[in-house]
């Protein structure tokens, strides 16, 4: 077949239907998130009013209506569910009865009752609810899919009513190995009699305790499972014809109070564990299982030896040794990367606990010169290498790789892969192994991505990653081996499939987790790698497999099109069903007259609320006192911060040493009528009179009131001028003959500036009056060359008093700035730091404020900070300040400015990727020079328990290998500490080092640095324990920086809350120091999303601090004055005074169980201490503490740790 057939051309057809159908699919996925998003708003109504007292004692008056309602919704989910899951389906298996409603019977519980002479049995546990007329939908499933023999079904959480589910648990279809990491049946399972008859169990009982009731539960779905498994003789490839999922929400668990989700067993890891060792037991299984990072989360890592008996025959047969454990051959193809080899080689070795494998190498066509390089990456590593000559077959590679290997399991991985976890090898091979697992994948991370770890739950999945897949070579041979035509990655998913056709499960372990380089160096989203592998993979297509490809792509879509039809409509149903039921109760006569009841009810409630959250009445009292001060906190910096009549005559009869003129850029896009003149006037009201306003006029033909309106100022302000006997004109208009964009008609605006300050406006915004006044002050009383102020955004149709977010700012943070353009606006800046280059720059459109001010600010020699809020910007809907996701190519633009500002630093290897808070405030990876030797410093006495924590945490998770445990034993005395102590040192990188002096936490520290053969030093607490693997990296990333003093760690309390984001000067009541974002929840952005990204603070707590071991004995070390408390931030004040940054990075995280070595400060002997100790701080650092935090915006209340507002009494 030919791509160009009987004059059409066919593959431009379906390349066309298809970029029209994924446009589709894109919409229509909006509008089912639309839809869901109505439902939740919806349910959330309705269950406020189902909670409420009120309803509780009309609902008998008002009649039956949610049961009727409910009913109604059930038989439309019920006939919808069943028409969409229904299906014909090959009922090979085995085939039974039509199903009589009147047989089902519920049991909750089971053990030694007799099995009820009933068809179907539906067995569940838990607390919640059944889906009224569940019977009907469970009959009509199994009389349609007559081999079923058990079914489970979807589920949702509620916590007053049912009718108000939230959180869905839409499940899979049946997956034997999540089955087997957990119970992903879930509470409700229907089940044919003759099923559970079979089952070894001895009948069913009731069970009070409910944490047995849950491991029993689990254990009935295992046996179920089984049984199941025999029916099919042992054939799990018809399994999924046997054990069922009903694609309806059947079940309503109950959230227990507080928790938010439905009841937990934590606690019951090892009973859920012998479960699992009795069913592998029981299946033949050699396997052990491992704890996940979960207490309630195991691995199973299954055997992967070979037997005696095998080892024997097959050494005979060809009379070479075999080796213990299956073989794995890693299969990698590459070109011209000998440096990305090199890395994933490198990693392997070191971090590969599996020995059992070799490396087979197919080089495709790379240079001379990168050969040369692979031949001594050969030589250093002794892997097989295969040359081939340049050819865009992949998978022709993989094959032929596949053809030299002699391992029993096939691994093909791409060369661009970072190894994390010592075991990852064995899992995959074991799991490998198994009689009906296919493929076996990996959770792949892209570089600047972090995972969950609690995430970590085996899957069963359609399609494996061709960038790491393992397969043995008997499956891989049976399904044919990869497809061969075309790059691998297009034909690995029809490679999957042939797997699942010929029976096989296809695997991910997301307990093995990788990370990949290549796929996502431009800080692209995977999936944006992937549809440009294919582009680039139809680049080298012939016509035939062009039309192929994009007919396959197009009815890929046009199948997902139908699913998401499916889900629009359901969520319609759904939505309307909600609606109508709440618009029936809102619109009834009972409930409107019973409003001023409810009021009433409504305000005794939160007020007994209230009390009881806050203690007492006084509490209350005081809480309110809190809200109103903020209130008017906040009030303070709107209009009511205008300078009055006297005030503003005042700055203007001010005279400066200096005559700046300030030259204010406008540029102009049809803009409305009211906001144009309420930012022309915003300029013309200011106090300091020597600016000029430039206005490049872009606006069409339909807007050409936007000319009338600025020559109509142009003329008011000559007559002002003429009166105050200024002769030249401060308003400059210029109409362009077309738009140029922001850029463009920005740098027309600068081409009409005579000043000798420019400042950015935009056209709808509005100035503060005293904005130029003040930035006046800050050019002649600090020389400024570059200055900003805080900003307020408001509702675009409202006045600036309706503020939405204030954004109080730090002083000048350079890393800060990289992370996320916090300076945004109002920039002013002398001219010459343009110095001949453009204002923006074009290619950075969307995002070119934030080139400008990463370009300026690094030349400036001085740049100001005005702690005042001075811009008022005007928030609209579609614009960027509502919804970064209006101008989605701002986030591109963003990256790129930030990536070209860091190579004129001179940075050259970094990755720069989004983060959780918003689009355009980033994470960015620094590349770490050499591998210098890390010595981490814990001071320890008795608390066996507590630092066997924390050096296992560290030796199991650590990610990066060139380090020193010192160990530094301060008059221990328990005997269990001293052989710990024994145990460890046979470590060779773990010593242990004895103080015998008085505790002195700084001199115990100095002592063990002077000992210490690392070039950088990490100051430790004993108390702590590892979460994130490569925390080492990114602290060391920051300290090998020339700029950078002490790096700090983000650090959780045991509960998860917040221990240390950062330090603040002055913060807290002695008025000493304080942690920023103290006892927050961990999932918290932070204030405008400052827990996401690294910035610069004033200090970084010891517990956990990173510094160059050169620059520690430069600054003197630790000061021993502070022998307990405070001597940390002592230390980062000294390293800021000598010129130097304090980092705090959010991803690098601990937990930190604070006190636990020492106790708490605030008692006894201890607080009289602290309190000598920040007496002698205050003293020491006054000047410092009276100028206040750089990093924390002044605005702010040193009372409070959540950047609270403070309140100005005048």
């Amino acid at each position: 077949m030919s791509g160009l057939k009987n004059g059409y051309d066919w593959a431009a057809y379906y390349a066309a239907a298809y970029e029209k159908e994924r446009k589709h699919n894109t919409m229509l996925a909006g509008q089912v998130a639309d839809l869901e998003r109505k439902q939740e708003d919806y349910r959330d109504n309705l269950e406020r009013i189902y909670t409420s007292p009120f309803w509780k004692a009309i609902a008998p008056v008002h009649g039956l209506f949610y049961k009727e309602s409910a009913v109604a919704e059930s038989a439309d989910s019920s006939e919808s569910g069943c028409k969409d899951t229904l299906e014909e389906e090959d009922n090979t298996c085995c085939e039974n009865e039509k199903v009589n409603l009147d047989s089902f019977i519920v049991v909750e519980g089971w053990r030694e009752i007799e099995i009820p002479d009933s068809d179907i049995l539906l067995l569940t546990y838990g607390s919640g609810v059944l889906e009224q007329g569940i019977f009907e939908i469970i009959k009509l499933y199994f009389n349609k899919h007559t081999s079923c023999m058990a079914a489970y079904v979807d589920e949702d959480f509620y916590e007053e009513n049912p009718a108000c589910g939230k959180n869905p648990w839409y499940k899979s279809d049946y997956e034997p190995d999540t089955l087997l990491a957990y119970n992903c049946w879930g509470h409700l399972v229907a089940v044919r009699r003759d099923l559970i008859s079979e089952i070894a169990y001895g009948g069913l009982s009731q069970c009070s305790e409910k944490t047995e009731l849950a491991v029993g539960f689990y254990d009935l779905c295992l046996r179920l499972e089984e049984a199941a498994l025999k029916r099919c003789g042992m054939d799990y490839g018809k399994m999924r014809q046997v054990v069922c999922r009903v694609d309806s929400i059947l079940y309503h668990g109950k959230i227990t109070a507080g928790s938010g989700e439905e009841e937990t067993f934590t606690g019951a890891g090892p009973a859920f564990c012998a479960v699992r060792e009795d069913a592998l037991r029981r299946r033949g299984i050699r396997a052990d299982l491992q704890y996940g990072p979960d207490p309630d989360l195991y691995h199973i890592v299954y055997d992967t030896s070979v037997s005696g008996r095998e080892r024997c025959a097959r050494a005979g047969s060809d009379g070479r040794a075999i080796a213990p454990h299956r073989v794995v051959s890693v299969i990698m193809r590459t070109k011209d990367a000998p440096d990305s080899l090199e890395r994933c080689l490198k990693s392997f070795k070191k971090r590969t606990a599996y020995r059992y494998y070799e490396w087979i190498v197919v080089d495709n066509g790379s240079s001379e010169e990168n050969r040369r390089k692979m031949e001594k990456l050969q030589r250093e590593y002794g892997f097989i290498c295969l040359y081939e000559q340049e050819s865009g077959d992949g998978a022709a590679q993989y094959g032929l790789g596949a053809d030299h290997a002699k391992g029993d399991l096939l691994l093909f991985l791409s060369h661009d892969m970072e190894i994390i976890e010592k075991s990852w090898l064995g899992h995959m091979a074991g799991q490998a192994l198994q009689s009906h697992v296919g493929a076996v994948g990996a959770d792949l991370w892209m570089v600047g991505t972090k995972k969950d770890l609690r995430s970590e739950v085996v899957r069963d999945v359609s399609v494996v990653s061709e960038a790491c897949l393992m397969v043995s070579r008997e499956k891989y041979e049976k399904a044919g081996g990869f497809c061969a035509n075309g790059e691998a990655v297009c034909s690995i998913e029809d490679f999957c499939r042939r797997l699942e056709t010929a029976g096989y499960y296809n695997v991910i372990r997301n307990d093995v987790a990788l990370r990949q380089h290549t796929a996502s160096e431009d800080g692209t989203e995977t999936e944006e790698f992937y549809t440009g592998s294919l582009q680039q993979e139809q680049s080298r297509m012939t016509e035939e497999e062009t039309l192929r490809f994009y007919r396959d792509a197009y009815r890929r879509e046009k199948k997902k099109g139908q699913v998401l039809s499916g889900k629009l409509d359901d969520a319609q149903k759904k939505s309307d069903a909600l609606g109508l039921r709440l618009g029936q109760i809102k619109g009834s006569i009972l409930w409107r007259m019973s409003k001023p009841l409810r009021t009433l009810v409504h305000w005794v409630r939160r007020t007994k609320e209230r009390v009881g959250y806050c203690g007492s009445v006084k509490g209350v009292l005081r809480k309110v006192n809190a809200k109103m001060i903020e209130k008017k906190a906040r009030a303070q910096h709107g209009t009511a911060s205008f300078p009055d009549a006297e005030e503003a005559a005042r700055q203007r009869a001010t005279r400066f040493d200096k005559a700046i003129k300030f030259s204010i850029l406008v540029p102009l896009y049809n803009t409305p009528e009211k906001y144009l003149r309420q930012a022309i006037e915003s300029v013309t009201a200011q106090t300091y009179e020597n600016w000029e306003l430039c206005l490049a006029d872009g606006s069409d033909e339909e807007h050409g009131d936007v000319e009338r309106i600025c020559r109509e100022y142009m003329e008011l302000d000559k007559k002002y001028l003429r009166s105050s006997s200024n002769l030249y004109c401060r308003i400059v208009y210029k109409k362009l003959p077309k738009n140029e964009g922001i850029s463009g008609n920005t740098n027309a605006c600068l081409s009409m500036a005579s000043g000798d300050y420019i400042a950015l406006f935009d056209h709808d915004d509005v100035l503060h009056p005293s904005v130029l006044y003040e930035y006046m002050k800050a050019i002649c009383e600090k020389g400024a060359d570059y200055i900003y102020c805080d900003e307020t955004t408001f509702k675009g149709n409202k006045t600036i008093d309706h503020m939405l977010t204030l954004h109080f700012k730090p002083d000048y943070a350079p890393d800060n700035l990289r992370a996320n353009n916090y300076i945004c606006h109002f920039s002013a800046f002398s001219k010459k730091l343009l110095d001949g280059t453009p204002l923006f720059r074009s290619e950075f459109d969307g995002s070119q404020d934030h080139d400008m001010i990463l370009r300026l600010t690094s030349r400036a020699r001085c740049v100001v900070h005005v702690p005042k809020l001075l811009y008022y910007w005007r928030s609209h809907e579609g614009s960027v300040a509502s919804d970064i996701n209006a101008k989605s190519y701002a986030i591109e633009a963003a990256k790129g400015a930030v990536a070209s500002h860091l190579k004129a630093q001179g940075f050259r290897n970094f990755e720069i990727t989004s983060t959780k808070a918003f689009e355009t405030i980033f994470r960015i990876k620094y590349e770490i020079q050499g591998n210098p030797k890390v010595s981490i410093v814990i001071p320890n006495k008795d608390h066996l328990e507590d630092l066997k924590r924390c050096i296992t945490s560290i030796v199991e998770k650590t990610t990066y290998d060139n380090y020193e445990i010192l160990v530094v034993e301060n008059n221990s005395t328990s005997g269990e500490i001293v052989e710990y102590y024994k145990k460890i040192q046979e470590n060779p990188a773990i010593k242990v080092l004895t103080y015998k002096g008085e505790f002195n936490y700084s001199r115990i520290n100095n002592r063990a640095v002077a000992r210490a053969s690392g070039e950088y030093i990490l100051l430790l607490n004993n108390d702590t324990q590892v979460i994130t693997l490569d925390w080492i990296e990114e602290l060391l990333m920051y300290a090998q920086r020339d700029d950078v003093g002490a790096v700090g760690a983000k650090l959780y309390y045991e509960d998860r809350t917040i221990q240390h984001a950062g330090v603040v000067l002055g913060l807290g009541a002695h008025r000493t120091a304080g942690h920023s974002h103290y006892g927050i929840s961990y999932n918290n952005l932070g204030y405008m999303g400052r827990l996401c990204y690294a910035q610069n603070v004033m200090a970084v707590t010891g517990a956990c601090l990173m510094m160059r071991k050169a620059l520690f004995k430069q600054l003197g070390g630790l000061d021993e004055n502070f022998a307990v408390s405070l001597n940390d931030v002592d230390l980062c004040v000294r390293a800021w005074k000598a010129g130097y940054v304090n980092v705090f990075t959010p991803f690098a995280e601990l937990y930190h169980y604070e006190s636990v070595s020492r106790g708490m400060d605030d008692a006894g002997e201890k607080a009289e201490r602290y309190n000598r100790e920040s007496e002698v701080f205050r003293e020491k650092w006054k000047e410092v503490l009276a100028q206040g935090d750089p990093y924390y915006n002044p605005n702010f209340s040193l009372d409070r740790s959540d950047f609270v507002l403070k309140y100005n009494q005048t």
